[in-house]
């Protein structure tokens, strides 16, 4: 794995500290991601963007912060695939979607989410939502 990506997902550890991802350390959840970027190609920066994703929604990690350590585009990125307060679930996707690197580490970050739904019947419920904004994000 590249080492710029290695330094973010230590980072993400260290910011999401003991939050989990069901039964798992979240880290499990961002190294996922960011191993499905890879696996599809995605670039340096995006694999770095999919092991950050969460950090800004889920930690008291600020803009200023990623922005300083990972540089404008990851940042950026990272950014854009934060769901604001006020944001409903598919005015999110929607708004993502219009990002072309936001969209594709979006997918990876689903399919992840599809497939821990599609594992685990305590999360069966939302195997419905994450199918329909895999659909929209590909389709759109």
């Amino acid at each position: 794995m590249d080492k710029n990506v290695e330094s973010a997902i230590s980072y993400a550890t260290q910011k999401h500290g003991d939050q989990k991802y069901g039964e798992y350390p979240y880290i499990y959840h961002l190294s996922k991601v960011a191993s499905l970027a890879k696996y599809y190609g995605l670039s340096t920066e995006d694999q770095m963007v999919a092991a950050l994703h969460d950090i800004l929604e889920d930690t008291g990690t600020s803009y200023e912060e990623i922005l300083e350590n990972f540089g404008e585009y990851v940042a950026n990125i990272v950014l854009e695939l934060t769901r604001r307060d006020d944001e409903i679930y598919m005015e999110y996707i929607e708004r993502v979607s219009k990002n072309i690197s936001a969209k594709k580490v979006k997918i990876c970050d689903l399919l992840h989410n599809l497939e821990e739904s599609i594992k685990n019947p305590k999360y069966s419920v939302l195997k419905i939502k994450y199918q329909n904004a895999i659909f929209y994000l590909a389709t759109n």
